[in-house]
């Protein structure tokens, strides 16, 4: 079983997908410091990653504030006005800032909400990592789950790389979808590690998934299952994933 096809239950965070609009820092009174490290799953510190800030939990657009990219200590320190904020850590392994995750890209994960006050000064640390080291994990943390298994195809039937499988207990959710596979392999193969019961599955050419996304295929799981094939609408173009990062 490769590890790369592995997935987990915790993606509700993958959405920090989108360069900042807003300054780096705040000038004006009543604003807070936000400092602290960004680690690998070593915790080791990343050079080149930066922490995004969101005054709403609409983590899909483009953030409000963002740090300067740490250097090799993997420091990071943004001036924020006083406030609510969902917080995010990226670290790209590409010039790009922006655009759907890429393989080595790396992310913190869900976001973390927190609430500065005028004049505060709050250390947060952040642990990034590809979506390969968190299917890895999360398969570790709970070993009770079903294994689903197929590939991902195009609306002509031709496997799709560089794709992933979603999963919900909803058809339609309102969000990130509670399971995302890795990349799919150039086979097209995708495997999903899912709790027990009623679960709605579809395929996504980059993540998060397009607005308004639906997750057609409804199965029951109560043991492992193979051949469970996810096809893309028509019209859905595998080059355009952007995936490369």
């Amino acid at each position: 079983m490769a590890a790369g096809k592995l997935i987990f239950p915790f993606l509700a965070w993958l959405a920090m997908l989108f360069p900042f609009s807003g300054p780096a820092a705040a000038d004006s009174g009543g604003s807070a410091v936000l400092h602290g490290r960004i680690l690998d799953m070593a915790a080791e510190p990343v050079a080149g990653a930066e922490v995004r800030a969101f005054a709403s939990d609409d983590v899909r657009r483009p953030a409000d504030f963002a740090s300067p990219l740490s250097e090799v200590d993997g420091l990071y320190r943004v001036v924020l006005p006083a406030g609510r904020y969902w917080l995010v850590a990226v670290a790209r392994a590409g010039a790009s800032r922006y655009g759907p995750l890429g393989p080595r890209d790396r992310h913190s994960g869900a976001p973390q909400v927190v609430e500065l006050d005028p004049g505060e000064d709050l250390e947060m640390d952040f642990t990034v990592m590809t979506l390969k080291e968190a299917a890895i994990r999360e398969v570790r943390r709970n070993q009770a789950l079903v294994r689903v298994s197929g590939r991902i195809l195009g609306a002509d039937g031709v496997p799709v790389a560089l794709a992933c499988a979603l999963a919900d207990r909803r058809a339609r959710p309102s969000g990130i979808p509670a399971h995302v596979s890795a990349w799919s392999d150039a086979d097209g193969a995708y495997v999903l590690y899912l709790p027990k019961g009623r679960m709605h599955l579809g395929p996504s050419l980059g993540f998060p998934p397009e607005s308004g996304y639906s997750l057609p295929l409804e199965i029951e799981l109560d043991r492992d299952v193979t051949g469970v094939d996810l096809v893309l609408p028509a019209g859905a173009a595998p080059e355009d994933n952007g995936s490369g990062g």
